[in-house]
């Protein structure tokens, strides 16, 4: 009895197991499903085996490394939410990014990585579940590289804003088949290296920010499938060459920013491609030469900034494409004149609209070539332009080539002699004569336009319109002919005698030298 007893025993026993051991497999698939994919959350919950429920991504819990705040405060279908990261690294398979699958609604996502925490990837398997999503802000992570595809194919997608996130490299295809993105920002990273096609079936991008970043080299037709872009930052990088290439498939752009960067020169139809330009900005670069053709086929454009560059003189023609200019900014140059003849080409806006030119802080030189200043001045319906003037200023006492002094005359020219036949010291005397001759800086209007000098070389035309140059032309009050006046002509016997009596003192004084 005691035998059948124990047998039944045993059998109710493995009874039991086989019982239950089907539910402990189950539940430890479960497990393992949850852990290798994030995707089948919602299925996971609905498991029997799963016995903690998933954390809610809205109840802004500070001891949660992912704490978000959530609009409509409702939480049941929030539509934006703000979150922050803290307590260190937070891992691709970490169990706080599950909470996404309880807020599937989401149109406006920003994460900020706080002091504390570290984010150093884009989060594509939680991104790639959120369908609706618009608007996505990651800002503050360590995340170097933005590899393929990192934020899936949302067909919703708007806005991509990556800022601050020590980013250099754009792989390719990093931002491919968006078929609804419109700005992409990517400012104030540490981008180095863009792949030809990191850019992608993007075909409605509006807006794209690359600006302060470390970018010294940009490719051949890298832009051309962004054909609505109007807008492209690219300012405060390490840029020191520009070509036409670089452009092309552009031709929507409106907004070009070039600040801060290390131009040298502008070569010829470097911007032909770019027939919408309204806008131009070079300023605080080191530009030193600029091509006559520079800004051939750039008929739309409003505003072009030169102004904190190197620029020492610039060719008649250059302004001829450009007729459009509402303003020109080529303050804090090197300029030692700007004759009329540069600015034909803007003289109807000038005159007639709300169009503005700035030349300050430059190295004019006081000479006729700057009359067109007064008569700008006196014809101008614009206030602004006319203060705008005012603050012009020249140098006066230098010439267009300043002479230098003969090493022959420094030679031999010791002074003169008393009656004891000692040198006498007038170096007083020579000192102040130099401090009366040396150049002085003054402002053009204020000097006068009887007080500019007109050299010989000058009293012809001063700055002649180019040929190419034919419009908005209208006639000054000052011409050629009146220089010639007031300074005598250049055949005049008078200046011939001159001529004459210099020439014969030349020879006097080399009969000495040779003696």
């Amino acid at each position: 009895m005691k035998t059948v007893s124990t047998s039944r025993t045993l059998t109710g026993l493995m009874l039991v197991l086989l019982a239950t051991l089907p539910y402990t497999t189950v539940a430890r698939s479960y497990e393992k499903q949850t852990v290798r994919k994030g995707k089948s959350a919602q299925t996971v919950l609905s498991a029997p085996t799963i016995t903690t429920p998933l954390m809610d991504l809205c109840s802004e819990d500070i001891n949660m490394k992912l704490a978000c705040h959530c609009s409509p405060e409702g939480h049941t279908k929030a539509q934006k939410a703000s979150c922050s990261i803290f307590d260190g690294e937070l891992p691709r398979k970490d169990y706080n990014w599950l909470a996404f699958h309880t807020q599937t609604e989401l149109e406006h996502l920003k994460f900020t990585v706080r002091k504390s925490g570290n984010l150093t990837y884009v989060p594509s398997d939680v991104i790639a579940t959120l369908y609706k999503l618009r608007t996505l802000t990651i800002e503050y992570g360590i995340i170097s590289d933005i590899y393929p595809f990192a934020f899936g194919n949302l067909t919703e997608l708007r806005v991509i804003n990556l800022p601050n996130n020590q980013i250099v490299t754009l792989h390719g295809n990093a931002f491919a088949h968006h078929k609804s993105l419109e700005e992409l920002m990517l400012e104030n990273n540490y981008i180095k290296k863009i792949d030809r096609e990191a850019f992608v079936d993007v075909p409605k991008l509006i807006k794209l920010n690359l600006a302060n970043n470390s970018i010294f080299n940009l490719h051949d037709n890298g832009f051309e499938e962004l054909t609505k872009l109007e807008e492209l930052r690219l300012e405060s990088n390490q840029i020191a060459v520009l070509a036409r290439e670089y452009f092309k498939g552009l031709e929507n752009l409106k907004i070009l920013k070039l600040s801060y960067n290390d131009v040298e020169y502008l070569g010829a139809f470097v911007f032909a491609d770019l027939w919408s330009l309204q806008m131009l900005f070079l300023d605080s670069n080191r530009i030193e030469k600029i091509d006559e053709r520079a800004f051939d086929g750039l008929t739309s454009l409003n505003y072009l900034h030169l102004e904190n560059n190197r620029i020492t003189t610039i060719d008649g023609a250059t302004f001829t494409s450009v007729s459009a200019l509402q303003l020109l900014n080529l303050d804090s140059n090197r300029l030692t004149t700007m004759t009329y003849g540069h600015i034909v080409p803007l003289m109807d806006n000038l005159v007639n609209s709300s169009a503005l030119l700035s030349l300050r802080d430059n190295h004019f030189i006081c000479d006729c070539r700057l009359s067109w200043i007064y008569d700008l001045s006196e014809r101008t319906r614009n206030e602004e332009l006319r203060e705008s003037l005012k603050a012009i200023d020249c140098i006066l006492g230098q010439t267009p080539e300043e002479p230098t002094r003969s090493p022959l005359a420094s030679s031999y020219d010791f002074g003169q002699l008393d009656e004891n036949g000692e040198y006498i010291d007038d170096s007083a005397s020579e000192n102040d004569a130099l401090a009366k001759e040396a150049p002085q800086t003054v402002n053009v209007l204020k000097l006068g336009r009887e007080e500019l000098p007109c050299p010989e070389e000058l009293a012809g035309p001063t700055g002649d319109p180019n040929p190419r140059e034919s419009k908005g032309l209208f006639n000054l009050s000052w011409n050629s002919s009146a220089a010639g006046d007031r300074y005598g002509a250049s055949g005049s016997p008078s200046s011939t005698v001159l001529l004459a009596l210099v020439t014969v003192g030349l020879c006097a004084v080399r009969r000495t030298l040779r003696c």
